[in-house]
C-alpha cells in the first residue's frame, strides 16, 4: 500500500462513518509496512477531515441525491444514476468503486449484493460424477453515455479548477466516466487545448492517457503570472558624499563644499544653488555659522553639513600686532645707529654761539625778503616764463588734496544696507561691487552695472544688460 492509497482509504471510512475519532486504531496494521506511527495517521486523517468539511455542503448534497434516487426507483438505483454520482463524487477524491459498492448501499441501508452461487449441473447416471468449473456469471450490460453526456461531465468537473488540474484529478475522471479510454482521452485533451491549458512537465508514456497522467496541466494565464519577472522598483536617490572642507574657519575664510549623489538627475544645495549636477563642488564664504542643506530631484533632503564660524578676538590678531612690533624694533634699531653724541653736542655749542640780532634788523631784514618774492613774482608776467619760485608755490597747493586722497577709501560711493556676510554694495569708476567694510576689501570687485547685496547665498547682478546671480566666490549660478 502507498501512502495515497493510505489516504483514500482514511477518507473512504470517514465518509462511511460520518466521524473520524478513534479510527487511528484501524489503520495501525497497514501503515507499519510503510514506516509510519499513530501520530503519522493522526496527521493524514486530520488532511482528510479539512479536505472533507471545506467540501461538506457537496458531500451532503451526494448524500441527499442518494437518499432521493433511492426513494424514486424503490432502491434500486440504474447504473446512470451510479455514473453521475461517482462522476460528481470525484471532486470529493473518492472512487467510482467505493461510490457504487459501498457508500450507496450504506446511505440506503443496503447490503452490498453478494454474486449468486454458481448452478451445480448433476452427472449422467452413466457415468461418475466430473466436478465442473463453474461459469462466471453474464456481465451487466451497461448503456454507455452519449458523446455530449461524456463532454458536458468534462466540463462540470474540470471547470472546477482556476488554472491549474493536478494529474490525480485526471486519474479520478478517468474512473468516475464510465467510457472508452481511448475516445476520453481524446475528448480530455480536446477540453484542455480549447482552454489554454499547457503541461507543466514534459508528457511521458505509450498511449494518450498515460501522457495525460503523467504530469500537472496549468492555464496559459498561470505562465504568465508564474514567469512575468518582476519589474523592478526604480531605487530612490542616494547620498554617497557631501562634506564641507574646512569645517571650522574664521570670519572671512573659504570652504569648499563637494557632494556626489546617485539615482538623480540633479541636486538642489539650498542657498548656493539649484539644478546642480549630481557631483560636484562649490566654493563659499560664510560670514556667520551656516548648516547647508543638499536635496534631491524631487526635494528630499540628502545630507547637511555645518560649517563653524569662529567669532574674531584679540588673539586673532596676534600676527598683526606682532608686525607691528617689528616694525618699532627696526625704526628703534635705526635711531640707535645712526644717533652720535658728539655731533649732537657739536650743533648745540654752535647754537649756543650764533649772535642775537635785534628785533629791528630781523625786521628790516624779513621786509627785505618780502620785497625779492615780489620782484621775483612780478618778472614772469614781463618775461612770459614760468618761474621756479611760481612752481614752488603751486606744489604744496597741489599735495594736500594729493594727501586728501591717499586717505580716502577704495570706492567711490558706499550705499547703506549689508548682505549674508556684512558686505554693502559699492561704486568704483562708474562700476558696481561688494565692499566689507570690517575687512576694508573687496568680496565682489567692481564690474557689473549693477550688484545687490548676497541673500541665501545668491546675489542679483547687472553686466551689459544681462541679469543673472553669482555666488559668493563670484561664479555665475546656472539655474
Amino acid at each position: 500500500m502507498t501512502l495515497a492509497e493510505l489516504e483514500n482509504l482514511i477518507r473512504e471510512e470517514i465518509v462511511l462513518r460520518g466521524e473520524y475519532e478513534g479510527l487511528e486504531g484501524v489503520f495501525l496494521d497497514k501503515v507499519q509496512p510503510l514506516g509510519l506511527d499513530i501520530d503519522d495517521v493522526r496527521r493524514l486523517m486530520e488532511k482528510v477531515r479539512v479536505q472533507l468539511d471545506n467540501n461538506s455542503d457537496l458531500l451532503e448534497d451526494l448524500r441527499t441525491r442518494i437518499r432521493t434516487l433511492g426513494e424514486r426507483r424503490a432502491n434500486r438505483l440504474t447504473h446512470d444514476d451510479l455514473n453521475i454520482l461517482a462522476a460528481d463524487a470525484a471532486r470529493l477524491y473518492l472512487t467510482p468503486d467505493f461510490v457504487r459498492n459501498r457508500w450507496v448501499p450504506v446511505v440506503l441501508n443496503l447490503k452490498p449484493a453478494t454474486p449468486p452461487a454458481p448452478p451445480t449441473v448433476p452427472p449422467p447416471a452413466e457415468t461418475a460424477p466430473v466436478a465442473e468449473t463453474p461459469a462466471p456469471p453474464p456481465a451487466e450490460t451497461r448503456p454507455l453515455l452519449s458523446d455530449e453526456a461524456v463532454r458536458r461531465k468534462i466540463h462540470e468537473i474540470l471547470d472546477e479548477y482556476d488554472g491549474h488540474i493536478p494529474a490525480q484529478n485526471l486519474r479520478f475522471l478517468f474512473k468516475a466516466i464510465d467510457y472508452d479510454e481511448q475516445a476520453l482521452a481524446k475528448k480530455i485533451l480536446a477540453y484542455l487545448s480549447e482552454n489554454f491549458y499547457a503541461s507543466v512537465k514534459p508528457p511521458k508514456g505509450a498511449t494518450l492517457k498515460e501522457k495525460l497522467l503523467s504530469t500537472d496541466w496549468r492555464h496559459l494565464s498561470y505562465w504568465e503570472r508564474e514567469e512575468k519577472p518582476p519589474v523592478p522598483q526604480p531605487e530612490g536617490p542616494k547620498l554617497i558624499l557631501f562634506e564641507a572642507s574646512p569645517a571650522d574657519i574664521r570670519r572671512g575664510e573659504a570652504v569648499n563644499l563637494r557632494w556626489k549623489a546617485a539615482n538623480t538627475a540633479s541636486v538642489t544645495l539650498i542657498g548656493v544653488g539649484q539644478n546642480l549636477p549630481p557631483e560636484g563642488n562649490r566654493t563659499v564664504v560664510p560670514a556667520k555659522t551656516t548648516t547647508y542643506t543638499l536635496r534631491g530631484q524631487n526635494g528630499d533632503t540628502l545630507g547637511v553639513v555645518t560649517v563653524e564660524v569662529a567669532k574674531p578676538s584679540l588673539l586673532d590678531r596676534a600676527g598683526l600686532w606682532g608686525v607691528v612690533l617689528a616694525l618699532l624694533m627696526l625704526a628703534l634699531t635705526v635711531w640707535v645707529i645712526q644717533y652720535d653724541p658728539e655731533k649732537e653736542a657739536e650743533e648745540r655749542e654752535s647754537r649756543e654761539r650764533k649772535p642775537r640780532t635785534s628785533k629791528r634788523k630781523e625786521t628790516s631784514a624779513r621786509q627785505d625778503e618780502s620785497r625779492s618774492e615780489v620782484s621775483a613774482a612780478d618778472e614772469p608776467r614781463q618775461t612770459g616764463r614760468t618761474t621756479e619760485p611760481r612752481k614752488q608755490a603751486e606744489e604744496p597747493a597741489r599735495s594736500e588734496p594729493a594727501a586728501e586722497s591717499s586717505r580716502r577709501p577704495d570706492y567711490d560711493q558706499l550705499v547703506e544696507g549689508s548682505g549674508d556676510f556684512g558686505e554693502q554694495p559699492a561704486r568704483k569708476d562708474g562700476l558696481w561691487g561688494l565692499w566689507m567694510p570690517d575687512e576694508k576689501r573687496w568680496l565682489i570687485k567692481p564690474k557689473y552695472d549693477d550688484v545687490t547685496v548676497f541673500k541665501d547665498g545668491r546675489a542679483r547682478v547687472v553686466l551689459n544688460g544681462s541679469v543673472f546671480d553669482i555666488d559668493p566666490s563670484g561664479e555665475r549660478i546656472e539655474d
